[in-house]
């Protein structure tokens, strides 16, 4: 982040909720009126509704007043009924400036505004009611946010500027230094690639192995935390026929950190690469550019190449990612020219991930290579 064959796997639960917003409580006029308005009505009166209407359009408009029926012109200035009455007792809601009637409720125009004005502000960022929201209130990411789970790069450099970064761990991750030699099988001096690489230590692990070592990196702090941090000096420029954003060079260590989109990165601007450590970056892309992600990388291993691929599987009920679940059976979807085995599956539970309020969290490891002819 910058983010099973024979086991049991979770699919994601980020379904939308299905539940419908409730119904706008209004304030009730009194019960005698109620009675009085609906129930009364003489047996020799005009038929009409027992519901009480406002035709603001109409030229004329009835309603039930003592069991009377009234009927008034929009430019009337009194009232006129079926027969007399008493006109100081008027039991039935009548509609007055800045008031309507609502099935026999005075409803000010100023309530009725602030009701529907509260609605329109429960919605949430991700368009959500505010009854959905409040299925979802617990829902949150890893940096403790209220979310739908979504980030945008503009998120990412956030949370960066917060020093929010828990997720870069204090040692090389256990999972590269398990699996190196089935991810270098042999190779000479293979360069590697790291996609959303942050300031991992895995990179200067890597180097100090003798690797060439490629990252890309939204967060142009996070390139220089890596070098500043390790006290490697390094040279800083502009990608130059490239995308927008700059390159970190180290002047004594073969390590190149770009910071840039990671979906604008191509062949042409960093090659291709003998192996791929992927810590966390496909678990933290969105769910709705999986498959992006998978083509980009698909590239940018080579024909002999080998990708080791480290993602989790948990489930979303109150935790709203990233990271996000990953079923095995969308990485055969996503990368369908690949062979793709999977060699861990433990038990990654921690005190960080259980404070997420998740009821499992597992770390699966696949070794991933292109399909022979």
């Amino acid at each position: 982040m910058s983010g099973s064959s024979a086991v049991p796997s979770s699919i994601s639960r980020l379904e939308e909720d299905g539940s419908q917003p409730s119904p706008k409580r209004r304030k009730n006029s009194s019960t005698k009126s109620r009675e009085n308005g609906f129930n009364n009505i003489s047996s020799n009166s005009e038929p009409t509704s027992s519901h009480p209407t406002t035709c603001p359009d109409a030229t004329t408009t009835k309603g039930v007043d003592n069991g009377n029926i009234v009927s008034s012109t929009s430019t009337a200035t009194t009232t006129t009924t079926s027969k007399e009455r008493d006109t100081s007792t008027e039991a039935t809601p009548k509609s007055v400036s800045g008031t309507e009637v609502v099935n026999g409720d005075v409803i000010t125009k100023a309530e009725n505004a602030n009701e529907e004005k509260a609605e329109s502000k429960s919605k949430s960022a991700n368009g959500q009611t505010g009854a959905e929201k409040k299925d979802q209130s617990l829902r949150r990411n890893q940096f403790g946010e209220v979310s739908d789970g979504h980030m945008a790069l503009e998120d990412w450099l956030e949370q960066w500027k917060k020093g929010k970064t828990r997720f870069t761990m204090k040692v090389p991750n256990r999972m590269l230094v398990k699996h190196y030699d089935k991810l270098v099988e042999g190779k000479t001096n293979p360069v590697f690639f790291l996609p959303c690489c942050g300031k991992s230590l895995d990179i200067k692990w890597l180097a100090d192995k003798g690797h060439s070592v490629v990252g890309v990196e939204i967060a142009e702090m996070a390139c220089r935390q890596f070098f500043d941090g390790n006290d490697l000096k390094y040279e800083e420029e502009e990608i130059k026929d490239g995308p927008k954003g700059k390159l970190f060079k180290g002047v004594d260590c073969d390590v190149r950190l770009y910071a840039c989109d990671f979906f604008s990165v191509t062949t042409a601007l960093v090659g291709q690469f003998d192996c791929i450590w992927d810590r966390g970056s496909c678990a933290a892309m969105n769910p709705s550019d999986r498959q992006r992600y998978c083509d980009v990388i698909s590239k940018l291993l080579k024909e002999d190449g080998r990708y080791l691929l480290d993602c989790f599987e948990l489930e979303h009920s109150v935790f709203a990612g990233p990271p996000h679940t990953t079923d095995p059976k969308d990485l055969e979807r996503f990368f369908d020219s690949f062979d793709v085995k999977q060699i861990e599956h433990v038990d990654a539970m921690n005190d960080w991930t259980r404070s997420w309020g998740v009821e499992y969290f597992y770390q699966n490891d696949f070794i991933l290579t292109h399909k022979k002819e």
